[in-house]
Formats: structure tokens, sequence, C-alpha cells
């Protein structure tokens, strides 16, 4: 059985409640996707924040989600879609402030 097949049983058990399959699913794939969420955010406490938040809306959202072909992409393109989300997120935050004239030098 192949990694990708591993992945999909764990998180196959995971749509079904079982959160040691999960727990086996962020072992497996959070080495790799810190790494990468670092790569894009230059900030490892906000990488590990980020995807501390990614790993829990999938739980959450667990049963909505379903069945997914490539688990390994699917969390990996959530992880992008996250880390974008929180630049946008930031920079309109930063026009507020600067908008209201209260510059930090940010």
């Amino acid at each position: 059985m192949n990694k990708l097949d591993k992945l999909t049983i764990l998180w196959n058990n995971s749509i079904n409640g079982e959160i040691e399959a999960f727990a086996s699913l962020h072992t497996a794939l959070y080495p790799d996707l810190l790494n990468y969420t670092v790569e894009m955010t230059r900030n490892q406490d906000l990488a590990d924040h980020l995807l501390q938040d990614l790993f829990v809306e999938f739980w959450q959202n667990r049963i909505q989600i379903g069945s997914i072909g490539d688990i390994r992409d699917r969390f990996y393109r959530s992880a992008s879609s996250m880390i974008d989300d929180f630049i946008k997120s930031e920079k309109n935050e930063l026009k507020l402030v600067q908008v209201a004239g209260l510059n930090f030098g940010f």
C-alpha cells in the first residue's frame, strides 16, 4: 500500500469520527506542510498557527468535505488558500490603519 492510499484510509476513517486516524493524518502531513507554510509566510509561529487552524477546520467540517481523491494535494491547496486569505486580511487591516492616520511604521 502506498502513502496516498494510507492517507486516504486515514481520511476516510476520520470522516467516521476516528480521532486516532485524524491524529495519524496530522502526524503524516504536518511536517511537510509546516515547511511549505514557513516558506510561504517566512514566519514559523504564524505558519504553525495557520496550520493548526487548518487541521481544526478539516476536523470540524470532515463530514461536509466527504471523500477526497488526493488528500495531500487538498491539504496543500487549502494551506495555500489560507495563507492567501491571511495576507489579504493583513493588507486590508494595514490599509485601514493608514487611512485612519494611525501609521505605526509597519
